[in-house]
């Protein structure tokens, strides 16, 4: 949940200087009257347009997870064979890596879990970050097997539902979906490569499966 910048301490003249100057952010700050601020997992404050759809809107910086966060999205990526880079994305742009965050819908936790499927995919507590995590990533493997691998898919699926998808016969035109889709494959690209002194080629395809060539990209 977004916090008014005066119970943050930052007034009227601190947020004007910010908007004429582009405070030094990648997007550009909208309307005044739209801003708002909230302090993220690791206690920085993260600007946010709050007419803009979405459990914590778009948040103008990239947040980090807290280390034992991350260790917990490693190990539940590595359960699920899902790529951790991807998990980073989707949790931060659902929660803001805030285990106890709760949207106006009534999800909840790091992946934002509505209790329907939160009991679907066996968490217990929505608020435990490993079952969270541990349900979320279930979830998300679900989808990308359900859509053979379709990445856009699958995340449409994960903030729209699964008859949404099926009713609009793809990714639905709901903005909020769009917004979504558009917010995670910022902070996630499709294809990945990283090449180590071996020549080895690691990278992420756009289902999300991790793939190693000694013979380069395709």
């Amino acid at each position: 949940m977004a916090t008014p910048l005066s119970r943050l301490g930052f007034g009227r003249s601190v947020l004007a200087v910010l908007l004429a100057a582009g405070g030094g952010l990648e997007t550009p700050l909208p309307a005044a009257q739209n801003i708002r601020a909230y302090q993220d997992a690791a206690g920085r404050v993260v600007f946010v347009n709050e007419a803009e759809p979405g459990p914590l809107r778009a948040a103008l910086t990239t947040a980090t997870p807290a280390p034992h966060i991350d260790r917990l999205i490693e190990g539940a990526a590595e359960r699920h064979q899902v790529d951790p880079q991807l998990i980073r994305a989707l949790v931060q742009v659902e929660s803001g890596f805030n285990p106890r965050a709760v949207s106006s819908k009534g999800a909840e936790g790091l992946m934002q879990l509505i209790p329907a499927t939160a009991r679907r995919f066996g968490t217990r507590d929505t608020f435990d970050p490993q079952a969270n995590l541990d349900g979320g990533v279930r979830y998300l493997r679900h989808l990308l097997d359900l859509y053979n691998g379709d990445l856009e898919l699958a995340l449409a699926a994960y903030n729209a539902g699964e008859n949404a998808v099926g009713r609009h016969n793809g990714v639905p035109p709901y903005r909020e979906t769009q917004n979504y889709l558009k917010k995670i494959f910022a902070l996630y690209p499709t294809r990945r490569s990283v090449r180590p002194e071996s020549g080895i080629v690691r990278f992420v395809d756009r289902r999300g499966v991790v793939h190693f060539s000694n013979t380069g990209m395709p």
